[in-house]
């Protein structure tokens, strides 16, 4: 079976270009998170997953949560229609994406074994963004395990210039 990634993909697409079309990338981003946060309401999960439920009240279900907004509410029905709502989350992963894209953004997330003061952020960030020619949208998390060093992951590409994986690196060319 298709993974969640390609099944969502037409959907995203299709969001997208009516978004683009219609010059409205932030209000379906909020939509969409809408969408995600409708389907991890407790109220709503039962009727979502339940097969002895129709689609069509499932769909009026759905318009309750989702309010007066009739696309977000036409790409529920369509979703639910196809049997497609777990991919909601996915759809929004993707969209996102692809607004990135589009504003010539990269996400990415630094990984420092402690919090990384603003100035050392901040140079960080300048020098990624040089090399990478793009703006960034930048998460930082930290994880104490890595020793030293950072790592710095985006899309297609990894930096990993810890203490840890160096560590583990000597140790495997010592061993073979």
């Amino acid at each position: 079976m298709s993974s969640f990634a390609s099944l969502a993909r037409p959907y995203a697409r299709a969001v997208f270009a009516e978004a683009l079309a219609t010059d409205s990338l932030a209000l379906w981003q909020q939509r969409l998170q809408a969408l995600v946060d409708a389907l991890s309401d407790k109220s709503l999960v039962p009727v979502v997953r339940s097969k002895a439920i129709q689609r069509d009240a499932k769909i009026k279900a759905f318009a309750a949560a989702l309010g007066a907004d009739v696309a977000l509410a036409g790409l529920a029905r369509l979703l639910v229609q196809n049997d497609r709502l777990e991919l909601a989350h996915e759809i929004a992963a993707q969209f996102a994406e692809l607004v990135r894209k589009q504003e010539h953004k990269q996400a990415v997330i630094i990984t420092s074994p402690y919090p990384l003061d603003d100035a050392d952020l901040q140079a960080l960030t300048q020098r990624l963004k040089q090399r990478i020619g793009m703006q960034l949208e930048v998460a930082v998390r930290v994880d104490p395990e890595l020793i030293a060093g950072v790592q710095i992951r985006a899309q297609g590409w990894q930096i990993d210039g810890n203490m840890r994986a160096q560590l583990a690196d000597l140790s495997r060319r010592l061993i073979a």
